[in-house]
């Protein structure tokens, strides 16, 4: 899993695997039901349900690490780190 998300993230593997970690403690089958909107996360980068239905257009499944990992490049792609929390509030333990 881990290789799977450096593979992913080459150019900044630590952050990536950072993230997951601090979202997820690397579990593909993490979830929360806490948010403030009723949205729910899951997966290894806790995915938001706010993404299903361009999930779903793309074929992707939130709780396949695979899957997760991929959706989690194309929001990176498009934002950076700032849809993670963990990141936004600084709470990354580096490996």
């Amino acid at each position: 899993m881990i290789n799977h998300i450096r593979k992913t993230f080459p150019e900044d593997p630590r952050t990536a695997v950072a993230v997951a970690s601090c979202e997820s403690g690397l579990k593909a089958t993490a979830y929360n039901d806490k948010n403030y909107n009723d949205s729910v996360d899951r997966g290894l980068f806790q995915l938001n349900s706010v993404h299903d239905d361009r999930m779903d257009e793309l074929g992707l499944d939130p709780w396949s690490v695979e899957d997760n990992t991929e959706f989690a490049r194309m929001l990176y792609d498009e934002s950076g780190w700032q849809p993670w929390v963990c990141y936004t509030k600084g709470m990354l333990a580096m490996r």
